[in-house]
């Protein structure tokens, strides 16, 4: 993609989940303005539930090889997790990248409801120009979403608990054409 556009999945509260920069949950594809062709462009962030403690995040280079990728984020009480993969899969066939938060975040992981949003914008990179670089349409394809119905586990009160959900994002042709992404 053109390095100011910015594709996201995410999710993120109204005001009751929390202040911004809190119990938001990212997997972002953009080159934040880069110009390198090998510069970061997919992005896993994991806000804290509060603001006493720092974002958790991590970022790849990835060349979309196939059509199709696929895309996890698996939120639980304790950890959240998210994997990429080549294709359309199930299970971690073809799998590209993966991470996790780490066991000293698991007090910040985000425990407010939020909503999932996915958004298509211009990251104005110091700019007040609101259109791509190269001056482009931009096109995405979500070729499906699903959302995994939560896991519960019985306490001993016999009172279920949620352990964890799964959102799955697939994605078909990351391309430039048709789009503009103006005012979306």
């Amino acid at each position: 993609m053109d390095r100011k556009v910015v594709l996201g999945f995410f999710t993120y509260g109204p005001p009751v989940a929390g202040v911004d920069g809190t119990n938001e949950i990212d997997i972002e594809f953009s080159r934040w303005g880069q110009n390198t062709s090998t510069a970061p462009n997919l992005f896993y962030t994991v806000w804290p539930a509060s603001l006493n403690d720092s974002k958790n995040y991590t970022s790849v280079f990835f060349n979309q090889t196939t059509p199709y990728t696929t895309h996890r984020m698996t939120w639980s009480s304790t950890a959240v997790s998210m994997k990429s993969l080549y294709g359309f899969y199930n299970d971690d066939t073809n799998l590209f990248y993966s991470w996790q938060t780490p066991a000293n975040f698991v007090t910040a992981v985000p425990q407010a409801t939020a909503p999932i949003h996915m958004n298509l914008w211009v990251f104005l990179d110091g700019t007040t120009d609101p259109s791509p670089s190269d001056g482009n349409p931009v096109e995405v394809i979500i070729h499906d979403f699903v959302y995994a119905t939560p896991t519960a586990n019985l306490t001993t009160s016999g009172v279920a608990t949620v352990t964890s959900f799964t959102l799955i994002l697939v994605l078909a042709n990351i391309v430039m054409i048709l789009l503009y992404v103006f005012g979306i």
